[in-house]
């Protein structure tokens, strides 16, 4: 956590799952369910871990209890854990800065907060991941600033894009680029579940 502020983490788990067929967070791979994988690799990033979902989540918590936020606003994607993360946050934390996180992309980079945050600029209020060209939008670094912009943007665009909102406000992409694997292969099927959990034995 050296030369970092302190970040809020924030695991997104509160999508429908609806290709699944079946709540995503509690899927194994290697025996650990994704919300404890994804509590794993982001603690060690971050002051403070919330988990966006839902439904309560059975979860395996070291240390303080980990709050479970359900969306104040309901059937809004990703932005309607990210507005309940950044309200929670104004009014229970002395954090500046939000790390949020998706639930089906278990193995993303352990450096995360690190390189978002060395890689952004003063006027930046969200530094974002990207690799091989994709963006990810849900692993990103979220002033606590934006919640007032945020809840506008909800209420006045249909579309309700996350990255139509990222587009409004000053950000950046940072490139996270890997010869042997993407850290950002998500599940949304049984067969994303098989392809990565082979990809994973085979590297470790």
């Amino acid at each position: 956590m050296s030369n970092l502020p302190r970040i809020t983490g924030l695991v997104l788990a509160g999508g429908q799952s609806r290709r699944m067929g079946r709540n995503k967070a509690l899927l194994e791979l290697n025996g650990e369910t994704l919300i404890n994988l994804s509590i794993e690799r982001l603690r060690p990033q971050t002051d403070q871990l919330l988990i966006s979902t839902n439904t309560p989540l059975p979860i395996e918590s070291k240390g303080s209890e980990i709050p479970q936020l359900a969306d104040n606003l309901k059937d809004v994607g990703p932005l309607g854990g990210i507005v309940t993360g950044l309200d929670w946050l104004q009014k229970h934390s002395d954090s500046e800065w939000m790390l949020t996180v998706a639930v089906d992309t278990p193995c993303f980079p352990d450096n995360l907060a690190l390189c978002l945050w060395q890689s952004r600029q003063p006027e930046d209020l969200i530094v974002a991941a990207r690799s091989r060209t994709k963006a990810h939008p849900t692993f990103a670094l979220w002033h606590k600033s934006l919640l007032a912009p945020l809840s506008r943007f909800i209420a006045e665009d249909k579309k309700r894009r996350l990255m139509g909102f990222i587009d409004q406000q000053p950000h950046r992409y940072i490139d996270f680029d890997d010869n042997e694997v993407d850290h950002f292969n998500n599940i949304n099927t049984p067969e994303d579940l098989i392809r990565l959990t082979q990809e994973k034995n085979t590297l470790e």
